[in-house]
């Protein structure tokens, strides 16, 4: 993918506990994320992530601007049935100022929509208009990571569809145990994990948490990385709420009473610590193909 000259907002995702995990759509970790040849269920989306800079004639109203033009531009060129959301760091990172997640209904709905975009020259215009503003995805795309994604069926209370919409979460980087695949990962997540998260709220009504599963479309041996990310790994975790309330709650709780849980999320795969993040709807998805 080209470069993509954007503004970040931000974002947040959490991990592999109820308390810490991204927001956007719903549907299900669907059973059959099969390493093998034959995947009885495809992806629910597609979704991309681009490092962003921050250029020399950065501010905060040229970064709106930018954003502005960017989408107007977008819709122009007949971009129509997609996402975008902008996630900052809790603890930064030397590698981008934000990061720009954009999410499409599925592989082949973003390549034609990126057919458009190239089309219309969109990057040219917004480098001509807003040069050295904001740069995303890298100069040949060596900064935009490309994941198949199963969505969570796990949102309770309902998102916030608006533009501005905020949450926090955080990525986990895991790989399977040895013996063991996504089946196993899914007889957890739809039977101790599920079950978790019923009493929780049961307890304590309806939260905005949801997990997300993505496995990546790229060379994690050769993908650029920042240090907390693994040189290889199988797939990313993520978990998001949509306030910092239900992420509190969530993960006080489940340090409390959700230990065997972990325990049967340990014995699948292995996971590094949770990578922080907040973030911001920039734009939603339509609707999303499963």
């Amino acid at each position: 993918m080209n470069r993509l000259l954007f503004l970040f907002l931000g974002l947040g995702l959490y991990a592999c506990s109820p308390a810490d995990r991204p927001a956007d759509t719903t549907n299900e970790v669907s059973a059959e994320v099969e390493n093998s040849a034959e995947e009885s269920s495809g992806p629910d989306l597609y979704q991309q992530y681009l490092w962003c800079k921050q250029g020399d004639n950065y501010s905060e109203e040229a970064a709106q601007a930018q954003t502005a033009r960017w989408m107007e531009l977008s819709a122009e060129a007949g971009l129509d049935n997609w996402g975008a959301f902008s996630m900052v760091s809790r603890v930064g990172d030397p590698n981008f100022d934000s990061i720009l997640g954009l999410i499409w209904p599925s592989k082949d709905a973003q390549e034609a929509a990126m057919a458009l975009y190239n089309e219309a020259l969109i990057n040219t215009k917004l480098a001509q208009e807003y040069p050295e503003v904001v740069i995303c995805g890298g100069d040949e795309g060596q900064w935009t990571f490309g994941f198949d994604g199963w969505n969570s069926d796990r949102t309770a209370a309902s998102q916030n569809p608006e533009p501005g919409a905020g949450g926090n979460g955080a990525y986990r980087f895991c790989s399977y145990n040895e013996g063991k695949e996504p089946s196993d990962l899914i007889a957890v997540i739809q039977g101790p994990h599920a079950e978790w998260i019923d009493e929780f709220e049961k307890a304590n009504g309806p939260s905005s948490y949801h997990y997300k599963y993505l496995r990546p479309d790229f060379d994690t041996t050769t993908a650029e990385r920042n240090d907390p990310v693994p040189a290889e790994y199988d797939f990313v975790w993520l978990d998001a709420n949509a306030s910092e309330e239900d992420r509190v709650a969530g993960q006080e709780a489940f340090e409390a009473t959700g230990q065997d849980v972990q325990a049967a999320v340990d014995a699948v795969v292995s996971c590094n610590a949770p990578q922080l993040f907040d973030f911001t709807l920039m734009r939603a998805m339509s609707s999303v193909s499963s």
